[in-house]
């Protein structure tokens, strides 16, 4: 029995639900409009290799509030 394949997959597992708090406390954070704390979490997310629409949408929330429309333009176009 090959235990470092199931090792490697409950990391997997861990990875996956650990961005998915982080897009969620990303998410808290843009509604209160805390950007910084915001772009932290999805920073954080994008780090441990979520590639979900809700990152980029917050992120370019978070660049059009700032007003960095460019930014927010390409960080919208990956959603």
């Amino acid at each position: 029995m090959d235990i470092t394949n199931g090792k490697r997959i409950q990391a997997a597992e861990d990875n996956s639900q650990h961005h998915d708090v982080l897009l969620e406390l990303g998410a808290c954070h843009l509604s209160i409009g805390n950007y910084k704390e915001a772009q932290h979490y999805y920073e954080k997310s994008a780090s441990l290799g979520a590639d979900e629409p809700e990152l980029y949408l917050g992120l370019g929330s978070i660049a059009l509030n700032k007003g960095l429309l460019e930014e927010a333009e390409v960080a919208f176009s990956v959603a």
